[in-house]
């Protein structure tokens, strides 16, 4: 089992502004897994939050992961060996889904009739950032085109305030109107905790399913 690592640099097609800045690309890792002249893909996120906050931290945990020769073992026994050596799962995630890829392949079969699962039937969520409700006017329309996502998550904190964000909210909720999606927030830790408490009650009566992360983690 021959096994690599390839950053790869990602441009969204618009930046996407949240309560902590703007971002318009990120680097990911693409892993490479072969045996047999079968390849298996995987794909790892960094994450501030998850343990490794760079593609170099997340191929220094999967390389320290390798050294120890796991060609021979099972995805459970490796799966337990990265908890044991606390490789952060957004690294393991990248070779946990190629190895997966790889088993199928090998069995010349979907993952998911490999797995005796249902073919998966996951509803679709497209996201759209910090913006003005003009924005919003604009940049609806350009998600939504030609695309079967079913959900919204609509970016809120704005650093300009509470009414900022439910000018934005509200916009939004008048943009959607054409198509058959529901919405839900996240705050990214925007607000502080009086700001969510009154910000949830204010979403919950405007068709918002749930808001994520409304304060900053550890308040």
């Amino acid at each position: 089992m021959k096994i690599s690592f390839h950053e790869v640099l990602l441009t969204k097609r618009f930046p996407l502004e949240i309560s902590r800045g703007v971002n318009s690309e990120s680097y990911n890792v693409f892993v490479r897994v072969e045996e047999n002249n079968l390849v298996g893909w995987g794909e790892s996120a960094p994450g501030k939050t998850e343990g490794a906050t760079n593609t170099n931290e997340i191929i220094l945990q999967l390389q320290q992961l390798i050294d120890i020769n796991i060609k021979d073992k099972s995805i459970y026994e490796i799966e337990q060996i990265a908890r044991e050596m606390k490789i952060s799962p957004c690294a393991y995630a990248g070779l946990d889904i190629a190895l997966w890829d790889l088993k199928a392949k090998k069995a010349k079969m979907p993952l998911h009739k490999l797995l005796g699962l249902p073919l998966p039937k996951s509803k679709t969520s497209l996201t759209i950032g910090i913006m003005s409700p003009n924005s919003v006017k604009e940049r609806i329309p350009l998600l939504f085109q030609g695309s079967s996502a079913k959900f919204l998550k609509v970016k809120l904190g704005s650093n300009k305030g509470l009414e900022a964000d439910k000018a934005m909210y509200n916009q939004v909720l008048e943009s959607i109107k054409p198509y058959d999606i529901k919405l839900r927030v996240d705050a990214n830790g925007g607000w502080s905790t009086e700001e969510a408490k009154y910000m949830i009650d204010w979403l919950s009566k405007r068709k918002c399913d749930y808001v994520e992360q409304p304060i900053v983690e550890g308040k």
